[in-house]
């Protein structure tokens, strides 16, 4: 949705998309680092009871590691792949557009 009002605001589709992760990256390294430094003390455990449960942490934290890597990279990516494409096969603007430029025109 803050793509879609930022756009309106805004001439460049790269401007529209770095805008939000701006604001949003704060909020989505913490969300990922609380479980990852949460299993920390796991991963570093070296009883005989916790050898069965080291794997799973390490796979876990580092999965949210990825996930984290995705979101602020791939997706943003891909947003802009997908427009371009759109753009370039000539294809009517998508909903979003249709309502900034109607914004736009009144």
């Amino acid at each position: 949705d803050s793509n879609n009002q930022n756009r309106h605001d805004s001439n460049t589709q790269t401007a529209t998309l770095l805008i939000p992760r701006h604001r949003r990256i704060r909020t989505i390294l913490q969300t990922s680092q609380t479980p990852y430094f949460g299993l920390t003390p796991m991963i570093l455990e070296t009883s005989v009871q916790a050898q069965g449960l080291v794997p799973m942490a390490i796979s876990l934290a580092f999965g949210i590691l990825f996930a984290t890597g995705i979101t602020l990279l791939l997706v943003p990516s891909l947003y802009m792949i997908l427009e371009d494409g759109r753009g370039r096969l000539g294809l009517p603007p998508s909903h979003a557009e249709h309502h900034a430029l109607a914004a736009k025109e009144s």
